[in-house]
């Protein structure tokens, strides 16, 4: 990735706290699959609502044992499985699901979703061109395909297909958000900073939005806003480690070392494993004068992206300092 944030969004971490859905479970509807739905179905449904992911999903193999051809148990279990973080199970019912009915873009989109947390960019690519193949009007579908586009680095592609996207769909929230992450990777900070604000409106507690929003501002020399927004990031979701990560350079900026190493380490503890946000910790140490501390992340940061300048610099200089 090119810029020090960009890293967390565009690379998987391990833990469940990914788990990033295009749908609140507070305010979700039913599956708009055109699948017969049982009881059971819907019982699962209000246990979903109401975060009861693993109760959802034993009620849904109940009815699935009931009657094994029912597409609305697997496409659910298969939502309930995503927010526990367990990708090959959702991956299985999905392909159940599609096995059933291969005429739902819905799924294929679902199932592309999977293949993009599991790293599998090959077949997400192919799911979500199926998707758009049997749609070609779906929006949702060419909105997580520039999500991939991110993921993938081609940032082009993620702005066309982000924008084909709200062509169709306006309000897409997902589709700014993803927009907006393109034009940032692509330093153009003005068109990012447009896009989050859009996105903001149409998702206010978008905490990705207001990252890159607060990124782009901080970027922009806008310190102030940039920290402001990122706060918000942060109230929204406690444990984003972008928005630590963007803080971190905020404090470099104007000189508050000391907090920069914090943000940089809640970046990291957050799950954040990228070349800048250890290179960033080692400058501060630097100018802290804790030259011992600054060794071992430039040399992190030089494991993950060898070629890394300001890593080689903060470690030449660290070295000469010490006895």
């Amino acid at each position: 990735m090119i810029t020090v944030f960009e890293g967390e969004m565009h690379r998987l971490r391990s833990s469940c706290v990914l788990v990033a859905l295009a749908v609140s479970i507070s305010s979700c509807s039913p599956p708009h699959q055109p699948a017969a739905r049982s009881k059971l179905d819907d019982q699962a449904y209000e246990l979903m609502r109401n975060r009861r992911f693993t109760d959802a999903i034993d009620v849904l193999t109940d009815a699935i044992k009931q009657n094994p051809n029912d597409i609305a148990a697997y496409s659910e279990r298969a939502l309930a499985y995503s927010f526990l973080g367990k990708y090959d199970k959702q991956l299985e019912d999905l392909s159940k699901a599609i096995e059933l009915d291969s005429s739902e873009p819905s799924r294929y989109k679902e199932r592309a979703n999977a293949y993009l947390w599991t790293r599998d960019y090959v077949k997400a690519y192919a799911d979500v061109d199926k998707a758009i193949q049997l749609n070609a009007s779906y929006a949702p579908a060419y909105a997580l395909k520039s999500n991939i586009d991110n993921y993938t680095q081609k940032y082009d592609d993620a702005i066309k297909d982000a924008s084909k996207a709200i062509e169709l769909e306006p309000q897409s929230a997902d589709a700014y958000e993803n927009r907006a992450e393109a034009h940032l990777a692509l330093h153009q900070l003005s068109q990012a900073i447009t896009d989050a604000q859009a996105a903001l409106r149409a998702n206010p507690q978008s905490a990705e939005a207001f990252t890159t929003l607060g990124t782009s501002e901080i970027e922009m020399g806008q310190t102030k806003d940039g920290v402001m927004d990122c706060a918000r990031a942060l109230a929204i979701r406690p444990d984003y480690g972008r928005a630590y990560q963007a803080r971190a350079l905020a404090f470099l900026q104007i000189g508050l070392d000391r907090e920069a190493v914090g943000e940089c380490t809640r970046a990291i503890q957050a799950g954040v494993q990228e070349a800048d946000v250890y290179a960033h910790r080692a400058l501060a140490h630097i100018h802290l004068k804790q030259y011992k501390q600054a060794v071992p992340d430039c040399q992190a940061a030089l494991k993950l992206d060898p070629k890394n300048e300001l890593a080689k610099k903060c470690l030449a200089l660290a070295k000469s300092k010490q006895p």
